[in-house]
């Protein structure tokens, strides 16, 4: 028989809302309502309640005992444990995940999702990823043999503490999520305060009825929208009254994720207590709004600082320029100085486009490409913005844009009209883009001229040769390349000269300042098609622009930091080497990048991530180098390196 158990996890010593599960309404008491609710399901064969065994919860097995409610203690902190020595003593094959917070779990959910997971045969279902359901209807279900191995190989606390974030970060683990018709993830129906027990009391009495359905429910709530609004994306910080977790919360109401940069997402992070907000930066240095200090060997603002953040010169520079107005009804001459700058350091270039983002400048070259062929198909292969014109990649097949550094980019609101018009290719794969670009005839070809790999077999001068013999339009996108190996664009490492290249990112060192550059009968063309925007003309992107070139060509910046890249790549083999965990390092010198070649990657990697937060460092497997990086700053980053791995392996072989 496929046994199928529910395990309520419970416990009394909840900090904002104390023995929570024990509170009563309409004489019940919570738990006595998720259990009588949940032996609704006609699928369930039996109700577990995992309880912390520690005598603060002493009173609460007793109080299980009393109402013939199955009881397992296991460990408190380790909640992952608690499920799997749980489910391997009732001998489950599926196990329902419930929490002791949500007093209107639904049966007929449960019993819909259980058929789902059975006929899909995958190994973990939700209807929490993404969330459509109001807070308080979370469930999750998954197979033994998934949670054995989530067991096994989860490694950080929060991946203990939350019992799935293994099973939903996992590649090696297949998924289902279980939607609703109409998203209501705004509305909160979990037990996490004294105000919401006092919600909760409100839906029963109103119903008088502690088995009311979910749809009466969910009729009620949204009419008591003000009364029931959701604070789902707000718990990971709602331990502390800090000054992070109070913007955090407000983000939730006002901005839609919380922010506007998926890379800055906190809610997507898999680290616990990752910080959200800065309130000042220096060098290589953090602080976040309760004046804890970081050390960023990681993302470096996500590849903008190069001179390091808060960089005196260029800072001195703007500030200047500021002071004689940033913005005015005429014109900066230094749009000028900085165009002319970029056409010197390129000299196959004839004209230049300014944006602020690097989205903006390519739908900018795409524009000015598609005026210039007049041709609308575009072969692309990278990582190339959210605009309409690249994410209908995506519009026939959800998995084009896959390899080309992010996942599941979503559609809405892509115009259908745009399928087939963008279609991706893999880097070094010259016969596949040769294949798809003479199959629909295509006249425009765009990429990054490196973004991990090296390019292999001539792969650059193949590709630029079969445009030049064929009048196709080669742009290459140097956002994140651009300024950073060599001063300008990495195309004149290896020797090719596209038709059109776009810069951004480290170009501006934090400042907001993004180009496009091209050949003149081809830039031409954005005369003919209105490119315009009020905030391309402000001052400061190209004064920061001019000051960061200018620092970087006087003190060959870039030949600096390839050293520093090496350094940390030869640091890295040998600290991984001699606690014999396997790794391959990859990545130019100036953007090095490790994978551990584990099927627990992904456990490694947020475990080191984690406890080198802990010692005060924002860490990635990817450093975007930059000179603030300094022999003295990564000493003691290798230290704490070298102590969070060997720790990670001892800690990993205790688990097998």
């Amino acid at each position: 028989m496929d046994k199928f158990i529910c395990i309520v996890q419970a416990r009394l010593t909840s900090q904002r809302l104390p023995r929570k599960v024990l509170k009563k309404i309409l004489n019940y008491s919570i738990l006595e309502i998720i259990n009588k609710r949940l032996l609704m399901s006609k699928s369930l064969n039996q109700i577990i309640y995992a309880t912390p065994n520690n005598s603060k919860n002493e009173s609460l097995v007793k109080y299980l005992k009393k109402k013939n409610l199955e009881n397992f203690c296991g460990s408190e902190q380790n909640v992952l444990e608690r499920y799997y020595f749980a489910a391997k003593k009732y001998k489950a094959k599926y196990i329902l995940r419930v929490t002791g917070d949500c007093p209107f779990v639904d049966s007929s959910m449960v019993d819909k999702m259980f058929k789902i997971i059975k006929i899909r045969k995958v190994d973990y279902i939700s209807n929490t990823n993404p969330p459509t359901f109001p807070d308080g209807f979370d469930l999750e279900i998954f197979t033994f043999r998934a949670l054995e191995e989530a067991y096994r190989y989860s490694l950080s606390s929060d991946e203990k503490e939350h019992v799935t974030p293994y099973l939903i970060n996992s590649p090696k683990i297949s998924k289902y999520n279980f939607s609703n018709s109409q998203d209501l993830k705004d509305f909160n129906l979990t037990l996490d305060s004294q105000k919401d027990l006092k919600n909760i009391k409100k839906v029963f009495t109103k119903f008088k009825n502690i088995l009311v359905n979910k749809n009466k429910i969910i009729d009620y709530i949204k009419k008591n929208k003000e009364i029931f609004k959701s604070h789902r994306y707000t718990k990971k910080f709602s331990t502390s009254n800090s000054d992070t977790s109070k913007h955090w919360q407000a983000a939730q109401k006002v901005i839609p994720n919380g922010n506007n940069f998926l890379s800055k997402r906190v809610n997507l992070e898999t680290i616990k207590n990752w910080p959200a907000y800065y309130k000042k930066a220096q060098g290589c240095y953090v602080w976040d709004l309760d004046n804890n200090k970081f050390t960023d060997v990681g993302l470096m603002g996500v590849g903008t600082n190069v001179l390091g953040y808060n960089n005196k010169d260029v800072n001195k520079a703007v500030k200047q320029s500021i002071d004689k107005s940033n913005m005015s009804t005429l014109n900066c001459p230094e749009e000028v100085n900085l165009a002319q700058k970029l056409l010197k350091i390129h000299p196959w270039a004839s004209k230049v486009k300014f944006a602020r983002t690097g989205g903006e400048a390519n739908a900018i070259a795409i524009r000015i490409a598609r005026a210039f062929t007049g041709s609308t198909k575009v072969a692309v292969c990278g990582y190339h913005g959210w605009h309409d014109w690249y994410l209908a990649a995506n519009l026939k097949n959800t998995k084009s844009l896959k390899n080309h550094l992010m996942d599941n980019l979503k559609t809405s609101g892509v115009p259908k009209a745009l399928a087939n018009s963008v279609f991706s290719f893999e880097y070094n794969d010259f016969k596949t883009m040769k294949r798809i670009v003479e199959k629909e005839k295509i006249k425009i070809i765009k990429l990054e001229v490196r973004r991990f790999d090296p390019p292999k077999n001539n792969f650059l001068k193949k590709i630029r040769d079969y445009t030049l013999k064929n009048n196709i339009i080669l742009i290459v996108d140097e956002c994140t390349t651009g300024f950073r190996e060599i001063l300008g664009g990495l195309h004149k490492k290896y020797k090719i000269n596209p038709d059109i290249a776009i810069f951004g990112k480290a170009m501006g060192n934090g400042f907001a300042i993004t180009s496009v550059i091209g050949k003149n009968d081809i830039m031409e063309k954005a005369e003919n098609s209105f490119i315009s925007s009020t905030f391309w003309s402000e001052r400061s992107g190209f004064v920061a622009g001019l000051k960061t070139i200018e620092i970087m060509e006087k003190k060959q910046i870039a030949k600096k930091i390839n050293n520093i890249g090496k350094k940390i790549k030869q640091k890295w083999k040998i600290i991984f080497k001699r606690y014999k965990v396997s790794i391959t390092i990859y990545g130019t010198n100036v953007i090095p990048a490790f994978k551990i070649n584990d099927q627990r990657k992904f456990n490694y990697i947020n475990y080191i991530t984690e406890k080198m937060l802990e010692k005060n460092f924002l860490f990635k497997n990817v450093v975007y180098v930059s000179i603030a990086h300094t022999e003295k700053i990564l000493d003691k980053y290798f230290k704490a390196l070298e102590n969070v791995v060997k720790n990670l392996t001892r800690e990993s072989y205790e688990k097998k």
